[in-house]
């Protein structure tokens, strides 16, 4: 709970300056902080239970059980905010949930670290719907300070119990963490009201790459054949909808 307040509240001290030299302040619409209470509650609460399941699962595999979120994302896409998800689109995400399938294998002997990795998957999905829902309210820096003031301050009252016997050993690490996060964030707010939710979510299966090196190159993981095939599933899932929609648009590029 500590580093998951702590990334998000210096997230939100170092982006703050920004809003206001910006202009991004101006221009808000009615129910902005309704939506940003919303997806900052989503973001802290995801970012709890991977940290939370970071601490005993590979990190390679904690990452694929989170990625069941662009399917809880395009379910929540297509039936409540009622956007078109295309045929590829629902292929790719189902290829992505069997290759999570492939990773986790849900059984009796599931590990509670991957029962903790799809409950966050579960909140980035609903998260990334939110983002998609919410893109008209505000400029993008304004909707990443707002998540983050919100999700650091649902975090608080657990971040203070730890404080008594938590020890900061990597301030360098958790400052690098929280403004790689704070950036990686702005790029989805800004994706999310560029393009279609559907055809953005599919994309965060791209983290798993970066997931998948550091897992088996920098932490020594082990990882199981059956894994190492339900990650590369995942990759390709991420990557059939941006291959497809290039696809189509370069003969209407090129017609223009």
């Amino acid at each position: 709970a500590f580093i998951a307040f702590a990334r998000l509240a210096f997230g939100a001290l170092c982006v703050a300056p920004l809003i206001f030299l910006f202009g991004h302040h101006k221009g808000r619409q009615s129910g902005f902080w309704r939506a940003q209470m919303l997806r900052g509650a989503l973001i802290g609460s995801t970012m709890f239970c991977i940290i939370t399941a970071l601490q005993t699962v590979p990190i390679a595999l904690a990452f694929s059980a989170l990625f069941i979120a662009p399917t809880v994302a395009n379910i929540l896409i297509r039936f409540v905010l009622k956007e078109r998800v295309s045929p590829v689109e629902w292929i790719s995400v189902t290829l992505g949930f069997l290759g999570v399938l492939g990773v986790v294998r849900p059984g009796i002997d599931l590990a509670p670290g991957l029962i903790w990795a799809l409950a966050s998957g579960c909140f980035y999905g609903a998260y990334n719907a939110a983002t998609r829902w919410a893109a008209p309210v505000g400029k993008p820096l304004a909707q990443l300070g707002g998540q983050l003031f919100f999700g650091s301050l649902l975090l608080l009252p657990l971040a203070i119990e730890e404080l008594s016997f938590f020890e900061l050993l990597e301030p360098d690490l958790l400052a690098a963490s929280a403004l790689s996060s704070a950036v990686g964030n702005l790029m989805a707010i800004a994706a999310f009201a560029l393009a279609r939710g559907a055809l953005v979510t599919p994309l965060i299966y791209m983290q798993l790459v970066y997931a998948a090196a550091f897992s088996v190159f920098i932490f020594k993981d082990q990882i199981d054949n059956i894994a190492f095939a339900g990650i590369a599933l995942i990759i390709c899932a991420g990557l059939i909808p941006a291959v497809v929609d290039f696809v189509q648009k370069r003969p209407e590029d090129a017609q223009r």
